[in-house]
């Protein structure tokens, strides 16, 4: 498991940010919530139950890198939703996506 990228910068915070933007760019949201919620492609998007709000209204799409359930309004992308799930702050969620999903390990 490689340590960095080629790019990537020295200091904590920048790291962070840096972490941050390439999860939000490479990682499909679809893949992160289906680990908790069963999805249905329905066309470009899927589609399930929304943990949020216990209705069939949770749409995500991987082509606008983001989530939403349209009884509650609650929506943002995949760092977002780890922090919600798991309850977790920001630099923990970034933590764990880097590792989960880029196969980094980020030391925050």
């Amino acid at each position: 498991m490689p340590d960095k990228f080629h790019d990537e910068p020295a200091d904590a915070e920048s790291h962070v940010k840096f972490l941050a933007r390439k999860i939000v760019e490479t990682v499909k949201p679809s893949d992160v919530i289906s680990r908790a919620v069963q999805l249905r492609q329905q066309g470009h998007e899927w589609r399930g139950a929304s943990p949020f709000s216990g209705q069939d209204s949770l749409f995500i799409s991987d082509e606008h890198r983001f989530y939403i359930c349209t009884v509650t309004l609650k929506q943002g992308d995949v760092i977002r939703w780890t922090m919600e799930q798991g309850e977790q702050a920001y630099e923990e969620a970034v933590r764990y996506l880097a590792t989960r999903f880029l196969g980094v390990r980020a030391p925050l």
